[in-house]
Parts: C-alpha cells; sequence; structure tokens
C-alpha cells in the first residue's frame, strides 16, 4: 500500500514557501517603498460670539486661539471651545453668575476694556518722557551733580513752572517723567556704556593722539584722565 501513498517533501515544499515570501517582499524594479508617515490634520476651532453667554471671551495662546474665562481668567484648550465644556465651567465654577443673560458679560466685558486702558495711560511712559529723562540726566552729569537733584528740585520746580504758566492738567504729565535716583543713575551708565562703544569703534578706524594724567574727583579719590584727539569726517574731534 505504500507505494500508493504520495508522501509531501516539506524541506522542498518550505523552501518553495520562502522563495515566494522573498519575492512578494522584495520590492520591484523601478518602485520606491513608501517610508514617510502621514500627517495628522489638526483642525483647531474657532471663536463664536454667542460663547460670551457663559462668560467666555477668545485670547491667543502659542499662535492658537483659546477660550478664555472673563470672571476668573481661566483658559481652556481650544479642543474645550464648545458650548457644553463652556456653559460646565460656568455653572461648577461660578454658580451664581450661571443664570445671568449674554447682556451682562457683554457690559462686563466693556467695563474691563476701559479699566485696561486707563491703567495702561496711566501706566506707561511715553517716548517724549523717556528722551526728557535721559536730557535730563545728561545735565546732571555733565554738571557733576548728585543724581537725587532730579527728583527733589528739578521735578519740583517743573511742576510749579507748568502749573503756573500753563495750568490745566500739564503738571501731571510732567510727574510722568522718570527722574527717581536710581533711574538717573541707569540713564547715566547707559549713556556711558553708548559713548564708550561708540569711540572705541571709531578710533579703530582711524588714526589718533592719546594723552594721559592723573587727576582727583569731588571726594578727593586719585582719578586716570585720558584725553584723545582724532579726526573724524574732516573734524578734529576731542
Amino acid at each position: 500500500m505504500d507505494k500508493w501513498l504520495k508522501r509531501r517533501k516539506f524541506n522542498d515544499d518550505n523552501s518553495d514557501n520562502d522563495n515566494v515570501r522573498d519575492q512578494v517582499n522584495e520590492p520591484t524594479p523601478g518602485t520606491r517603498k513608501n517610508t514617510s508617515c502621514s500627517k495628522k490634520y489638526v483642525v483647531h476651532r474657532k471663536y463664536n460670539d454667542d460663547f460670551l453667554k457663559f462668560g467666555f471671551t477668545s485670547t491667543i495662546e502659542n499662535d492658537i486661539v483659546v477660550p478664555e474665562c472673563m470672571i476668573c481668567g481661566f483658559k481652556l484648550s481650544n479642543s474645550a471651545m464648545v458650548p457644553s465644556k463652556l456653559q460646565r465651567h460656568l455653572v461648577a465654577n461660578h454658580p451664581s453668575l450661571s443664570t445671568k443673560d449674554k447682556s451682562y458679560f457683554e457690559r462686563s466685558l466693556s467695563s474691563k476694556i476701559k479699566q485696561v486702558t486707563v491703567f495702561e495711560k496711566q501706566v506707561c511712559v511715553s517716548e517724549k518722557a523717556q528722551v526728557a529723562s535721559y536730557e535730563i540726566a545728561e545735565l546732571i552729569a555733565v554738571n557733576l551733580k548728585p543724581h537725587n537733584l532730579a527728583e527733589e528740585i528739578i521735578l519740583p520746580a517743573c511742576r510749579k513752572i507748568v502749573k503756573t504758566m500753563i495750568g490745566g492738567s500739564a503738571d501731571i504729565n510732567i510727574c510722568k517723567i522718570p527722574l527717581s535716583n536710581d533711574t538717573i543713575h541707569r540713564r547715566i551708565k547707559d549713556m556711558s556704556e553708548n559713548i564708550e562703544q561708540n569711540s572705541a569703534k571709531t578710533l579703530a578706524n582711524s588714526n589718533f593722539a592719546l594723552q594721559v594724567d592723573e587727576t582727583t574727583d569731588i571726594t578727593g579719590n586719585a582719578q586716570l584722565i585720558a584725553f584723545v584727539r582724532f579726526i573724524h569726517e574732516n573734524d578734529i574731534i576731542n
């Protein structure tokens, strides 16, 4: 009976299967296997004016619009910009305001914007006030006067002069000029560093004459003084 049985050759079959598997996995000539991963497209939610009835306004965080609670200032993620999640925050954290309508939050938002605007006007220093501060610091440095002179003498004198001659709210604008002792010290230090950098840059590209001598300051301490003369744009600079 054995001669009528057909036996399978496992080794040959396995080798044939391996060859077939290799042929399947092997890329065909002229084709390239795509190994790049597809990027997931993220959709960012947009703010709707109707969200104001839940006490939420919008703000920018990392170039993404996120909802911000105008009551406590808490910021939610962009994915939470849906009515159900905004209402949940209002009811859970501010239950006393959960029954308020949209007009209430509109009035609150308008009042908040006005307060911020008034605060910025009172706190922010204008460019003219900064320039005046530097000019007064330069006068104090040139005349070798103490730094607190600006705050104790110059500022009150300017207020009286402006109030008498001009009147109105001019003396209030004068008070916005930063003239404290530390401010004048920083102004003089900044101007000294700027003069030193510009002088070193100019002297590096020109011929100059240098004279060094010893002197004393107002306290009697010895100081080294240097006198430099050079030509800059057809002018003699000392």
